[in-house]
């Protein structure tokens, strides 16, 4: 990140950089899981908060960058992404798209 020489301001790239919405984190824990069923066939879903998430991806405990990395991608694009995080013997990171984006993007 880059600062102007009063040390004041951040540059205009900065700030948008800054402004990107993070995809939220959460416990495995912390979330119901149920299948639905696509045109392509069945999916693997889950709900938080009252919100319905499909799963977009599934990492194992080596790949978590890259589970983020994925994450904060579809969130940059507009996406409403979550990261659940499951720890039961080996860690595990699946990431998850609110179904109405889904659904919108799939129309």
């Amino acid at each position: 990140m880059s600062y102007t020489t009063s040390g004041s301001s951040l540059e205009a790239s900065a700030i948008q950089t800054a402004s990107l919405s993070l995809p939220l984190t959460i416990a495995e824990n912390c979330i119901n899981k149920f299948c639905w069923y696509n045109e392509d066939g069945v999916e693997e879903g889950m709900t938080f908060n009252g919100i319905l998430h499909t799963l977009v991806s599934g990492f194992s405990d080596t790949q978590r960058m890259s589970a983020f990395e994925m994450a904060r991608e579809l969130a940059a694009q507009g996406s409403r992404v979550i990261v659940s995080v499951a720890n039961s013997g080996k860690v595990q990171y699946q990431v998850w798209v609110d179904l109405r984006d889904w659904v919108c993007e799939l129309g």
